[in-house]
């Protein structure tokens, strides 16, 4: 089930209805994008009608950010599970064995420690990863992902970089089944930056952390806490 959020759609999934689809998309020619849309994502949806498009026609857009959780709730909508590209890397590397893995993007420390976090949980996979300034030398890391015989990709370029990367290049990506847009998820993963505590985050202030930790972030908070709500009162108030 879809709901629109500011002309989003984003899908009203769970973990494990994205891991059965996730079992479809590797069955299926051509690539298959997944988007994690947080509230950044819609207020860089409504000054940017191409990322807008990139968005909706993606194969899945799954909510990752309270903000939207609260704002459908608040709406009528059907979101109920919010769903960080931390977890849901997580569940499908925790799913499926003997898979190739291709990490893109982020610095060595971050993308190389993700890939031995994995290396260690889940040794029946194979890791890949690409990271730093080869990583944005697109010739190179379309090369390296096909030649990598990688079926999954995992891109930390940020929003909406990453996802405009995906939907550029997968035409190119010829043996990728499946593409997903992880934001800074690498740097979770791998211990370079913490995570917020458990607490935080199912308060839904886990920006607070991040705030606390990088102030330089102080714009994409307000982008997140303070314009996102101020797009959705206005468009209640619009109709």
């Amino acid at each position: 089930m879809k709901e629109t959020i500011c002309g989003v759609k984003i899908d009203a999934v769970s973990v494990a209805d994205i891991l059965m689809l996730v079992d479809g998309f590797m069955g299926k020619e051509g690539v298959a994008h997944i988007v994690t849309v947080n509230p950044e994502y819609i207020v860089e949806s409504v000054r940017n009608p191409k990322f807008l498009d990139i968005i909706n026609k993606a194969d899945l857009a799954v909510a990752d950010g309270v903000g939207l959780i609260i704002m459908s709730k608040a709406l009528g909508g059907h979101l109920r599970e919010r769903i960080t590209g931390v977890d849901l890397i997580e569940a499908i590397i925790k799913k499926r064995n003997g898979t190739t893995f291709f990490l893109l993007g982020a610095d060595e420390a971050s993308a190389g420690g993700t890939l031995n976090y994995f290396k260690t949980k889940y040794p029946s996979n194979r890791y890949v990863y690409l990271a730093g300034q080869d990583a944005n030398d697109n010739r190179l890391a379309v090369d390296s992902i096909n030649r990598s015989d990688a079926s999954v990709l995992f891109v930390a370029f940020g929003s909406p970089k990453q996802d405009e990367w995906i939907d550029y290049n997968k035409l190119a990506l010829k043996k990728i089944k499946l593409a997903i847009g992880i934001g800074g998820a690498f740097d979770i993963i791998s211990g370079v930056k913490n995570r917020a505590p458990v607490v935080m985050q199912k308060m839904g202030i886990e920006w607070l952390w991040r705030l606390l930790l990088e102030p330089k972030r102080i714009l994409r908070v307000l982008n997140a806490v303070v314009i996102f709500p101020l797009i959705i009162i206005l468009k209640i108030n619009k109709h």
